[in-house]
């Protein structure tokens, strides 16, 4: 993979990196972990915020819906599909008799 380098001489270059040589070996290994599992956390508490991980009818829902409000838009898109493609199909609706479907 030709980025797997530059990846690892910017990695290198950072303030973290050089900070890190500088501690011991257990210290910079401790460090490490609390870092990732830093990351890991915040990525499972934002999760539920950023993902429609809810039901509707859930309170949980609304509380998620209050502080991320795109969530709501996601409602309705599978009826809507649903609907749109019968109409389409023609199973709901017909042509009058006196069109020609040109």
């Amino acid at each position: 993979m030709p980025h797997s380098k530059a990846w690892r001489q910017i990695y290198q270059r950072s303030l973290y990196y050089k900070w890190l040589e500088k501690l011991s070996i257990w210290a910079a290994r401790t460090i490490q972990g609390v870092t990732l599992g830093v990351f890991a956390l915040g990525g499972l508490l934002m999760a539920p915020i950023a993902l429609p991980l809810f039901p509707v009818e859930e309170q949980a829902w609304a509380t998620v819906s209050d502080v991320n409000g795109e969530l709501n838009e996601i409602i309705g898109w599978l009826e809507l599909v649903e609907t749109v493609a019968s109409i389409y199909s023609g199973s709901l609706i017909t042509p009058p008799a006196d069109c020609d479907g040109g």
